[in-house]
């Protein structure tokens, strides 16, 4: 693991392919990328905006491949290397161009980034599911974490299918902090949670497996039958570490005695955009200091 050689907050404006080929090997905790999706169309600032005149293309062509990218991937990625020939008698004659285009930069990213950093990877569904392959062959299967769904606008019509609203962003590397992205729980969002004990607040889950296909576990358990949703040793092990609620009263309209499974809450999960832009660097560390380095790529 080597030193960072850029100066922290640093705005590059050129390509960052570039950029990263002068960066020392493993020395980034952690890269967000915001990279073209592969539209195929030219996108330009609206006018009156404060980006009015900016302009960047989405249209990606095999002219637009370099040589020198290839013989790269080949020699590091031999693996990707196949993928990548694979496609070009795949879909879009353009995929190949736009998966070479992002693998030689993913490639550089997995260099600068030290073993135990992690990638998010912002993409839609146009190419999300190649460059999930893309990514597993330079990062490895093994270090894929999750794909987060980021609703960027409410559900809309787009004629004869479901609606798009969402895009996606490809997580791999390290594990997370996972308190560190919790949000305070709304007053609406309180009141489902109608119960409070000394661990916190809780809602009754229905433990019964009553109507439910696979059936259950039969067996008496304070007076009741079931059928049970689990076993009898893991009623019992969820009894022991206080996680049974029992109601105050007994029957009531048909229900259980024991109707529910304690469930704490310490708030729920930000949504994506706002802990890509605000929680990152909570995630991968237990607090926020100068010594985690890292790369935003657009």
């Amino acid at each position: 693991m080597t030193e960072l050689n850029v100066s922290n907050r640093t705005i590059f404006c050129k390509d960052n392919l570039d950029v990263m080929q002068g960066i020392n090997s493993k020395c980034i905790d952690l890269i967000y990328l915001d990279p073209p999706f592969n539209k195929n169309k030219k996108f330009t600032a609206p006018i009156g905006s404060s980006a009015e005149g900016a302009e960047f293309s989405d249209i990606f062509r095999e002219d637009d491949v370099k040589a020198e990218w290839l013989v790269t991937i080949r020699e590091d990625q031999p693996e990707l290397y196949h993928y990548l020939n694979g496609i070009r008698g795949v879909g879009n004659p353009y995929n190949f161009a736009y998966l070479a285009y992002m693998a030689i930069r993913l490639i550089e990213c997995h260099r600068i980034l030290k073993d135990a950093g992690s990638i998010y990877l912002h993409c839609d569904p146009t190419m999300s599911h190649y460059l999930k392959l893309l990514m597993d062959c330079i990062f490895g299967e093994k270090n894929f974490r999750n794909e987060i769904v980021w609703q960027r606008q409410s559900g809309h019509s787009d004629g004869g299918q479901f609606g798009r609203a969402a895009d996606y962003i490809l997580f791999y590397g390290n594990v997370i902090n996972h308190d560190s992205v919790r949000i305070p729980l709304s007053d609406e969002q309180a009141k489902k949670y109608s119960y409070q004990d000394a661990l916190g607040r809780y809602v009754a889950d229905n433990i019964s497996a009553k109507g439910l296909s696979g059936g259950g576990y039969n067996y008496d358990f304070h007076g009741h039958k079931g059928p049970w949703r689990y076993p009898e040793h893991r009623i019992k092990q969820l009894e022991a570490d206080g996680r049974i609620h029992f109601p105050s009263k007994k029957g009531g309209g048909g229900c259980l005695a024991l109707n529910g499974i304690y469930t704490n809450t310490k708030g729920l999960f930000q949504q994506a955009y706002g802990l890509i832009f605000h929680r990152f660097k909570a995630i991968h560390s237990s607090a926020l200091d100068t010594r985690h380095k890292s790369l935003w790529l657009c």
